[in-house]
């Protein structure tokens, strides 16, 4: 191995001891794209497999984005993996068509990996591979430091500082140690053909400004490496953050419950925890929800950000029960009563929640004191003689709107249709059809957590009292 290589495998020997990135590995998937990282990380790979007895694959994704300049960047690949007896693996899509109205780079990403992951299956069936099969991508240092700029510039949380990880899931990236520069000369130090992608030069993409003007200028204006001072945050934050999320987890584990892809907060638990506990929870919420397709809506933790997390934190300290935020990507969070649902809208089912209607009789004598009992929970007071004259023996019933549903509100004379009412008292759209209504027949008896009716009104000619008590069915 040539001196310059050298020293920079051994680099990457030792990124990979300490994250155990090769740890009872048999076989590694790199994704290779034909650029000058990917290609200095096949040669660095291919040495330590070698000696290693690791089976490697170079696996290259043609996303079919730049026509001839794709198909060279395959024919590159192709051919650097042949003259290193390396296995090579291709696959074409055409992912601007498959994409559709989504994110181009979203789609990609999926689409690569989920190659990536077929590779690995079919080896896994088809030999006799034993140990951990891994996927590598060639991320660098510099590409770490862009990283930690660009979530900066999003709003990110403490989260956001780590930059790339060095591994995740079967992902492991052996190159965050070294430069760019550094790979760059790797390559040439052993006469390596590479394609350079010119698209990676178009500052209008926010992470190309972010790598070849805003650091050059720090660079150049504060007399310093930022991309070092940058590196040295992330590896700090990794630190903290590894502690603040193995303890988060367990907290919101704790204080959730997840249930046909609703998932459910319970307040009181949640407020008992310190702010920076709390946000995570409301991040690990979001990374569980996945849409009517059953794919996650913020996979592996991206397209999170602070506001979207500060609207569902004032949603719960300050929101009214009914309430419905519009969070981020489709995701709404509704509040009722003792619990928070965060959900995607359009769901298949009506409504998200399920409840058991409670009935508990009382002695008018005992009115204040089941008062201070049942505050605060989901329930309303009525007179329990009136009510049965209201009902004549017919069930009262939990249910959702209805067409020409009329509602007759406590203190006030004459009825309003409830839809005219939900309008007047700036119910959201989405919500209206979500609100549980309880009802004999086609009568309103209480609109929960909103109001209740003039109907069975304790007064002080009452002399038995009735709560109705609404339990959300686990």
């Amino acid at each position: 191995m040539k001196k310059y290589t050298q020293k920079f495998y051994n680099v990457m020997i030792k990124t990979s001891e300490k994250y155990k990135m090769f740890s009872d590995c048999q076989l590694i998937v790199a994704g290779v794209s034909g650029g000058s990282d990917s290609v200095a990380m096949l040669i660095l790979l291919n040495e330590y497999c070698k000696k290693s007895n690791i089976t490697l694959i170079g696996a290259h994704f043609n996303h079919m984005l730049r026509e001839k300049e794709a198909d060279l960047d395959e024919e590159t690949v192709s051919k650097l993996c042949a003259e290193m007896n390396v296995e090579f693996i291709s696959k074409r899509m055409d992912v601007k068509k498959i994409a559709g109205t989504k994110g181009i780079e979203e789609v990609s990403r999926i689409l690569r990996y989920d190659f990536f992951n077929e590779i690995i299956r079919e080896k896994e069936k088809t030999s006799d591979i034993k140990g951990i099969s891994r996927i590598a991508v060639a991320h660098n240092f510099n590409d770490r430091a862009e990283t930690i700029l660009f979530n900066i510039s999003r709003g990110c949380g403490l989260d956001g500082l780590k930059g790339i990880p060095y591994t995740r899931d079967n992902i492991i990236r052996p190159l965050l140690d070294i430069k760019k520069l550094e790979l760059n000369e790797i390559c040439r130090e052993n006469d390596i053909e590479y394609r350079t992608d010119m698209s990676n030069f178009d500052e209008s993409y926010k992470r190309n400004k972010i790598r070849h003007s805003v650091i050059s200028y720090l660079n150049d204006n504060l007399d310093t490496d930022i991309e070092k001072r940058l590196i040295d945050l992330a590896n700090i934050s990794l630190i903290d953050n590894d502690f603040l999320g193995k303890y988060s987890y367990e907290c919101y584990k704790y204080c959730t419950k997840s249930k046909d892809n609703v998932i459910s907060i319970k307040i009181s638990d949640y407020l008992t925890y310190h702010e920076a506990i709390r946000n995570r929870i409301i991040r690990y919420c979001l990374c569980d929800i996945k849409n009517n397709d059953g794919e996650y809506v913020f996979p592996d933790n991206t397209g999170i950000d602070n506001k979207s997390i500060n609207r569902i934190n004032d949603c719960i300290l300050n929101g009214k029960t009914g309430i419905s935020v519009d969070v981020l990507k489709n995701v709404v969070c509704v509040k009722s009563y003792e619990n928070v649902f965060l959900k995607t809208k359009n769901r298949k089912t009506d409504n998200i929640l399920q409840y058991e209607l409670h009935l508990v009789k009382f002695d008018i004598s005992q009115y204040d004191e089941m008062k201070k009992k049942y505050s605060g929970r989901m329930c309303e007071f009525f007179d329990s003689d009136k009510l049965d004259d209201f009902t004549n023996k017919k069930e009262l019933v939990v249910r959702n709107r209805l067409s020409g549903d009329e509602f007759s509100p406590f203190g006030m004379n004459g009825t309003v249709k409830i839809k005219k009412y939900f309008i007047d008292n700036k119910i959201p759209k989405e919500d209206r059809g979500v609100v549980p209504l309880v009802a004999v027949e086609n009568r309103i008896l209480w609109i929960v957590g909103i109001r209740r009716s003039n109907v069975a009104a304790i007064d002080c000619f009452t002399k038995n009292g009735i709560i109705l008590e609404l339990i959300i069915k686990d």
